[in-house]
Formats: C-alpha cells, structure tokens, sequence
C-alpha cells in the first residue's frame, strides 16, 4: 500500500507499508484436508465392510472377533438391503413408483427408526446390569483391541 499523506514537509519521499499475510494453509484451499480425510475414511470403511462380509475365510482368534462384527455391525446394516430387495421382487402393487415410495419409506424407517430403537433398548438393557454407555462401548471395541494386540504380539514374535 502506498502512503502519499504529506504529514511531515520535509519528507520527499513515499511511504510503502508491506502487509505479510501468512497462510497456515500453504496454499491449499481450504477444507482441502477435511475432504481427504472424509475420502480416506469412506475408503476404510468400505475395506472392514468387505472384511466383515467374507466370514469364512478366517481362522482362530480373528474368525470369533469377525464374526462378534459380523453379527452386531453388518447383518443388522445389511438388513436394509435385504427389504429393499424383497420389495423389488415381491411389489406391493403393480405401480412401480408407488412401490418405490413404499419400499424406500421402510428402509429409511428401518435404518432411522428400527435401529436406533434396539440400540436404545439394549443399553437400557445393559444400563440394568450397571453397565454405562463408556462400558457399553469398551465391551464393543474389547474383541477388536485383543485382535490388535494378537496381530502386534505376533508380528514383535514372529
């Protein structure tokens, strides 16, 4: 920016002030890091569903840990796919949109409503037992936290 205020006469000469902007970002936009990091986790999500999906190809201590998540995370998320497909092969009526209302109508109440509902029942479930939600959670991640340290006491001894 340039100053050409003539606050003192004997100055012959311009002012230029320089404004350094710093950017943290190095010039990468912003939110260029938060949508690689969503892209990154999509990806591993879609990896563990794969791995949950093929049950039978484990052994030992990681089929019972495979199948603990097969069970409890992928057959009740599946689920939906599989109403939808009974609805496609088995319509309701013979209007296709009226069907396709129908059946998106159950799965959205099954993934909105169903699901969070026995979720809710079973830590109420649980809650009886006096187990809290922390609890509740450290009983669901313990298969996959012995699973790790299986996987790094095999590899430090292998």
């Amino acid at each position: 920016m340039i100053d050409n205020r003539n606050d003192n006469p004997y100055n012959d000469y311009e002012t230029i002030y320089i404004k350094c902007e710093r950017s943290s970002n190095f010039g990468i936009p912003p939110g260029y890091f938060s949508g690689l990091i969503v892209i990154g986790i999509l990806i591993g999500l879609q990896y563990i569903w794969n791995l949950l999906a093929d049950l039978e190809s484990y052994t030992g201590l990681t089929k019972i840990v495979v199948t603990f998540y097969h069970y409890t995370l992928y057959e009740p998320i599946s689920f939906g796919k599989s109403i939808n497909n009974y609805f496609i092969y088995q319509p309701l009526t013979e209007y296709s949109k009226i069907n396709f209302i129908v059946r998106w109508s159950i799965v959205i109440f099954y993934y909105f409503g169903v699901l969070p509902y026995l979720y809710r029942k079973l830590l109420k479930i649980f809650q009886k037992f006096n187990i809290s939600k922390n609890k509740f959670k450290l009983l669901f991640l313990a298969p996959l936290i012995l699973l790790i340290l299986k996987v790094f006491l095999t590899y430090i001894f292998s």
